[in-house]
């Protein structure tokens, strides 16, 4: 399924159902508990602060697509923090959708005891609540609603107040409620998926809000299975049971950001991608097998292969050569001189028809890549290293990637050849 491009007009939204429908204990619920959610409370996003300072860093090079469950409209603070070129939501409560059109309306207003009433009317006037909410349904030619046998099995709606669940409410005031108004109405794609979607990301990356979702109901594996052609994927979780610090543990990870960062290095003229990876990811179980099928960890490529005592020749046909952390992944600074003398001769044989040279280390600035400040105590004397590998090439651009704490884990330079 691929996705609408957002539109700029008033935000209204449309509840695509293009299946049988069915609303009950076991189908798509129509109840609504509160106008915020537990997402608000201190600690129910671990790392989240971090994880922001994160994506903003890759926002400066890649575009970011956010997918995110209604749920307590926490994406709203994601919104306003974050720069994405896409929103979009998901829910299977088709009521948490309301929340977005009241809370960007009515956000200074209490919410008055004419609406909840109207809330818990019977369930079939759901159709006429977009003038509460700016919702819509639109159903496809299979598409059926189904009660169950009639309301009394159907989770009626039940608004509680604002003032009552005070740590519940969204957390934002009258400009930072603008900011996000502002930021959906380009954003915003206004169809709504009761299920995860099946997005085509064109190499752009995914940022993806699960509120108290469980692995067991949408795993990790099961979101990235749904986003093809990405450059990344990062899933931010929450939970309304005890406070787990390690729960956003995996949006830390590095390669997620590394691999959209080297994916914003990379042109659609770069037609020929070789890559060259370091002896020590030989360690890497079936790492041969997956430069075999070309679909290396980190990147998808035409060719790659090792710097190591026999190193194959870069084929003549590349116009792009990635060189993959081929210091930096030394475990110690021992051997350092060996292996940078190694790369000055491999890289004396470049063919003609590379254009450009993108190379991928670790910051020698950073805790990851302190090893390497025996020889490189900069990132400065780091790449004017690589410009004297590169006689014929000139930086182009120097960019950075987050992980594990630090926010200049790694470090890019990208190489175009000189005029």
């Amino acid at each position: 399924m691929g996705v609408t491009q957002p539109a700029t007009q008033e935000i209204r939204l449309c509840v695509s159902i293009e299946r049988s429908f069915q609303v009950g204990s076991r189908g798509t619920g129509i109840s609504l508990s509160i106008s915020g959610g537990t997402d608000w409370a201190v600690d129910a996003v671990p790392q989240i602060d971090v994880i922001q300072n994160y994506l903003n860093k890759i926002g400066n090079y890649c575009r970011l697509n956010l997918f995110t469950t209604v749920g307590s409209c926490f994406f709203f603070h994601l919104v306003n923090n974050v720069k994405f070129k896409r929103v979009i939501l998901f829910e299977r409560n088709i009521l948490e959708m309301m929340k977005v059109g009241m809370q960007l309306r009515d956000f200074d207003q209490p919410l008055s005891g004419g609406v909840e009433s109207e809330f818990t009317e019977y369930f079939q006037e759901l159709l006429n609540l977009n003038r509460y909410a700016s919702l819509n349904f639109e159903c496809g030619k299979r598409a059926f609603w189904s009660t169950r046998g009639g309301p009394s099995e159907v989770s009626l709606p039940i608004l509680m107040s604002r003032t009552g669940y005070p740590d519940f409410q969204v957390d934002l005031d009258q400009e930072e409620r603008q900011r996000v108004l502002s930021r959906l109405k380009d954003a915003l794609v206004r169809e709504v998926w009761p299920k995860f979607p099946q997005v085509n990301l064109e190499r752009e990356v995914a940022v993806v809000f699960l509120s108290n979702i469980p692995r067991s109901v949408i795993s990790d594996k099961d979101v990235v299975s749904s986003l093809v052609n990405g450059s990344g994927t990062i899933i931010i979780r929450s939970s309304d049971t005890e406070p787990d610090p390690l729960l956003n543990q995996s949006a830390l990870d590095p390669h997620e950001y590394w691999t959209a960062v080297l994916e914003s290095c990379c042109t659609k003229h770069d037609q020929r991608v070789h890559e060259v990876l370091p002896v020590e990811l030989r360690k890497i179980q079936d790492v041969d097998y997956q430069l075999e099928s070309g679909n290396f960890d980190f990147y998808s490529h035409d060719s790659a292969s090792f710097l190591d005592e026999v190193t194959e020749i870069i084929p003549d046909e590349t116009s792009l050569l990635i060189l993959h952390i081929l210091l930096g992944k030394m475990n110690s600074s021992n051997g350092m001189i060996d292996r940078v003398n190694m790369l000055k001769n491999y890289l004396v044989n470049v063919p003609r028809s590379v254009n450009r040279v993108v190379v991928a280390e670790f910051n020698p600035e950073s805790k990851r890549g302190r090893h390497l400040q025996g020889v490189f105590p900069t990132v400065e004397s780091l790449k004017v290293f690589y410009e004297s590998c590169l006689s014929s090439f000139e930086v182009l651009d120097t960019k950075f990637s987050p992980g594990f704490g630090e926010k200049k884990r790694n470090v890019f330079f990208v190489f175009g050849k000189k005029h």
